[in-house]
């Protein structure tokens, strides 16, 4: 029942993967709120970016999942808790890109500075609640694979 050659590569390629993944997606966010980006095209590049680090990240979880675990039944709390908070966190994420960021893009088009000042606050706080839920996920990664 001992792991092969092929698959422990596998399974480390995929953790390569993911982790990138994971940073990618991280990353970008903290991008957003570090650089304070208030204009569309650059939020629309950053959360692109990040979109597709989410779907890298998502799965190479799954495939984490079922190479390590095989069937959800035998999947750990953490991996569950992981599952949860990514699904969660992309949830976010998406109404951030096609949903808040359609409201930037308007009232700049409009010229409306207030709306502009709103929507550029509703985009900061969903990337700021995506990112808290991604150190959450952090710590249970950490708590699942070594606590």
């Amino acid at each position: 029942a001992g792991m092969t050659a092929t698959g422990f590569g596998t399974i480390t390629a995929l953790v390569i993967v993911h982790l990138a993944g994971f940073a990618a997606w991280t990353g970008l966010l903290l991008a957003f709120l570090v650089q304070r980006i208030r204009d569309s095209a650059t939020a629309r590049n950053l959360l692109d970016a990040a979109t597709m680090a989410m779907a890298v990240t998502l799965a190479t979880g799954w495939a984490l999942a079922f190479a390590e675990r095989g069937v959800p039944a035998n999947w750990s709390w953490a991996v569950n808790a992981m599952q949860a908070l990514g699904l969660a966190m992309a949830a976010i994420l998406l109404v951030a890109r096609f949903g808040a960021l359609m409201l930037l893009q308007d009232a700049e088009t409009m010229g409306e500075p207030e709306a502009r000042h709103t929507a550029s606050r509703r985009l900061t706080r969903l990337v700021a609640m995506n990112l808290t839920l991604g150190a959450v996920a952090l710590a249970i990664a950490v708590a699942g694979r070594y606590g």
